[in-house]
């Protein structure tokens, strides 16, 4: 790639070694190419590349680093806020649709995080965040998509073009989910590092993320939820109950969602085999002539 793309893109290298058998890159994309993940995901052995939302720099990290195995959409708070709208001209382009699609062909996996405007200052917060990575690491690397509250249409932009081009719900809302009512498990919290969730401090606002039976087929367990309330003077939908582990919460918001096996308090539901399918009319039917039977 000539040298001017690169200037003009601002893809900055970080890397450094560590114990942690992954040397593979982690492309972080947020508002300024400037982020607070370069030092945990450094620390835990991971090149961080970071750039800044624009017009093909997704595109051109994936022709430029061929180790790339995770990207991280992660509005921070360096890109709008409350009450800012879309800046078109700073979205991600067909490229770089073409070349997510291509990246994720055989990297399927996904987070959903909406606690993203944490500082990964305290050691809880660094240590979510490397597990995050390592888990997703593990396997076989994928897509991290990270915002805050859908206050400010800018907020929520870029993770919301991804989740719709590849089928997802959007982050919608903008709920108050107070630390106190969340609830946390999964391997996130544990592997490879103890995690204490009420050291993740994020802005006490959220979006409702992505969770639950998506329309492209893909099933998003539940990581961290908590009980919100609807925050005027923002429109937003009223929040639904849900059941966790036979518990009925209400009004639930849930706030970090993924695809990968372990890393949710709910697992996706079993799939009932074809064949049981086919046998169920039949069953059935042996049911009721037994009855008339007897």
């Amino acid at each position: 790639m000539e040298t001017h793309r690169l200037a003009k893109i601002t893809l900055v290298l970080f890397v450094a070694f560590s114990s942690h058998a992954s040397a593979n890159t982690i492309l972080v994309i947020n508002g300024t190419a400037s982020n607070s993940l370069v030092t945990p995901l450094s620390n835990a052995g991971f090149n961080v590349v970071s750039a800044a939302f624009n017009p093909n720099v997704i595109s051109d990290a994936v022709i430029t680093y061929n180790d790339l195995s995770q990207i991280w959409v992660w509005n921070d708070g360096t890109f709008g806020n409350t009450g800012s709208g879309e800046v078109p001209s700073r979205s991600f382009s067909d490229n770089d649709r073409l070349a997510l699609e291509s990246f994720n062909n055989g990297r399927d996996n996904w987070v959903f995080d909406g606690l993203s405007w944490r500082d990964n200052a305290a050691p809880d917060e660094q240590n979510f965040t490397q597990n995050i990575a390592a888990n997703l690491e593990d396997a076989g690397g994928g897509i991290v998509l990270g915002a805050d509250d859908a206050s400010g249409a800018s907020i929520v932009q870029h993770v919301n073009q991804v989740a719709e081009w590849f089928g997802f719900s959007t982050f919608a809302g903008t709920y108050s989910t107070q630390p106190a009512s969340q609830i946390t498990g999964g391997t996130f919290f544990n592997t490879p590092n103890a995690v204490d969730p009420t050291n993740i401090i994020g802005t006490t606002t959220y979006a409702e993320v992505p969770h639950g039976q998506q329309g492209n087929g893909i099933y998003l367990s539940t990581a961290i939820f908590g009980e919100g309330t609807q925050l005027a003077p923002y429109p937003s939908d009223p929040l639904e109950d849900d059941t966790f582990n036979n518990v009925l919460y209400q009004n639930v918001n849930h706030l970090v969602t993924t695809n990968l096996p372990g890393a949710g308090i709910d697992p996706p539901p079993v799939p009932i085999p074809a064949t049981w399918l086919l046998l169920a009319p039949a069953l059935a039917m042996i049911s009721r002539w037994r009855r008339r039977v007897t």
